[in-house]
């Protein structure tokens, strides 16, 4: 068995699969490559088309732009990253003025340590993040224009990437009109999907789905993903680390869209009767089965599945397909 078929078996757990089966997970494995590398060609297609050497952000941006709510999620998770940071950067600040108490007499010292900076991210948390719901703080943001305390447009770090993403949306005058309402619909299937595994596990079960949850491609399971990619596509590819890690989050979130599809064509409410575990358990968060999945990727693709295989051509005619990827 394929070593990254456990990992990635506790990933799709975590996404609201209460039992994955081994021939579904394998099928969603052949899945998620064929769409990383699709999606990895239209950002290879987009840099050459604005004739850069190297796939950026602004190539992400540029082969989303019909898919709003896929956007919404990006910005989304990387918004709470990047309000995560700055609460960090409050504790630590929180930690020096303790430590300001104790020592007194080293107060000069320790102002010193103290960066404008971090200063400034403070107060852009206390207006943005403390005072409003992250939902509403995203909603509010005018992505017409750029963020006049993000980093050297050139920066690359990978804790910089939503202020990228909000001046590149602002660069390319990208049509991003979010609503608190969009941002929140954008993942509530998924939220009561979650709600709805809770309530089914036991209490041990819960305590590994918790983990499950926090599992992502960011790491050795990643890497080796983005090599296959890159071992079958007709180009060297060359990506930056901002880029990775959103290629990363979109890996699961192609995962996501997989399950979310596999739901609707159930049909279930979203509603769990806990009065009725064993019917739920049975029906609506019965194991997913090969077919589903091959009825949810014959939504997006009209080649079958078995006819996508190696060796790829920059002609191919896969790579006219569309991405699985909510719009």
């Amino acid at each position: 068995m394929d070593d990254s078929l456990p990992a990635l078996c506790e990933i799709i757990h975590g996404l609201g699969e209460r039992l994955p089966r081994r021939d579904t997970v394998a099928l969603i494995q052949s899945v998620l490559l064929k769409q990383m590398i699709l999606l990895v060609h239209r950002l290879q297609k987009a840099a050459i088309l604005h004739n850069n050497q190297y796939i950026s952000v602004k190539h992400v941006l540029y082969v989303l732009k019909d898919h709003k709510v896929t956007i919404i999620r990006i910005l989304s998770y990387y918004y709470l990253k990047d309000i995560i940071l700055k609460l960090s950067k409050i504790s630590k600040l929180g930690s020096i003025e303790e430590l300001e108490k104790r020592k007194k007499g080293k107060k000069s010292q320790l102002q010193g340590l103290l960066k404008d900076d971090m200063v400034d991210n403070i107060t852009n948390v206390e207006d943005e993040s403390l005072k409003l719901d992250p939902a509403a703080a995203l909603a509010a943001i005018d992505f017409t224009t750029k963020d006049p305390s993000s980093p050297s447009p050139t920066s690359t770090n990978v804790k910089c990437i939503f202020s990228k993403l909000r001046n590149t949306i602002a660069e390319l005058k990208l049509s991003i009109n979010i609503t608190e309402d969009e941002v929140k619909k954008a993942n509530e299937a998924r939220l009561m999907r979650v709600n709805d595994i809770s309530i089914l596990l036991s209490a041990s079960g819960y305590e590994g789905f918790e983990m499950c949850r926090r599992k992502s491609f960011h790491g050795r399971l990643g890497d080796k993903l983005l090599i296959q990619v890159q071992d079958v596509l007709p180009w060297d590819i060359t990506i930056n680390s901002q880029v990775k890690d959103i290629l990363m989050f979109l890996a699961k979130e192609t995962i996501n869209c997989l399950i979310d599809r596999v739901f609707v064509i159930r049909n279930c409410h979203d509603i769990c009767d806990e009065t009725n575990k064993k019917i739920i358990k049975k029906t609506k968060y019965r194991s997913i089965l090969v077919h589903e999945i091959t009825a949810v990727t014959s939504q997006f693709w009209k080649i079958p599945l078995s006819k996508i295989h190696n060796p790829y051509k920059e002609d191919d005619t896969f790579f006219n397909e569309q991405l699985i990827f909510d719009s």
